[in-house]
């Protein structure tokens, strides 16, 4: 803990002693502290999800999938296959999220379930591959480590339903898929609650109120 952040504490320490309150200020905090022990361990997906108000069968049966898909997720797991396109991105030099374009009839009528409609994706990694890098499709294969016709094939619009499933979750979170995963020290992995961040303020905050 740094210097300041200790003195900080002793401060707050100090003005909870002397409150009349302070039973009140310490019964808030621990109310708090649940708060955030409870939420600390979800992952983004998980509070977007409970914030619709799906629970994890009906999101599984919107996406057309399994509920232990949803809990894998959630779980932080089954999310492998995504390092692929996550490498594809780091050295296309773009997000996920610009891999692939989805063509809907009207965006003011969007349907979810074309979503899984693959002749409504249009894969954008070639034009990525020949605007941001010098790479040709052996060596961005070799970067990604798949196969050069896989490259091929994710460059003609071929086997990207995997990649689609990810889309579709984000579109009914309203989200990007960029928002709810990591790629971190190699591996994909689910984004963390923010919760925690924004509970440590309330210390100050419920002393603040009493007095």
């Amino acid at each position: 803990m740094s210097r300041k952040a200790l003195d900080e504490a002793l401060e707050i320490y100090k003005k909870i002693e002397n409150s009349d309150y302070k039973e009140k200020i310490i019964e808030r905090i621990n109310h708090n502290l649940e708060i955030v022990k409870r939420n600390l361990l979800k992952t983004k997906l998980q509070i977007l999800r409970e914030k619709k108000g799906y629970s994890q069968d009906q999101l599984a049966l919107l996406l057309k999938t399994n509920p232990d898909q949803i809990k894998a997720w959630e779980a932080g797991k089954g999310c492998k296959e995504l390092l692929p396109f996550y490498k594809l991105a780091k050295y296309l030099k773009c997000k996920i999220d610009d891999l692939i374009k989805i063509d809907y009839d009207s965006p003011k009528q969007l349907k979810l379930n074309k979503l899984l409609d693959k002749n409504k994706i249009r894969s954008r990694i070639r034009y990525f591959r020949e605007e941001n890098t010098t790479l040709n499709v052996d060596q961005l294969a070799l970067l990604v480590g798949v196969e050069p016709e896989k490259i091929k094939k994710w460059e003609d619009n071929k086997e990207l339903e995997i990649l689609i499933k990810y889309f579709r979750l984000a579109l009914r979170l309203d989200c990007k898929p960029s928002e709810l995963f990591d790629y971190v020290d190699g591996t994909v992995k689910l984004k963390l609650s923010e919760v925690f961040s924004k509970q440590t303020n309330m210390y100050e905050d419920s002393i603040k109120s009493k007095k």
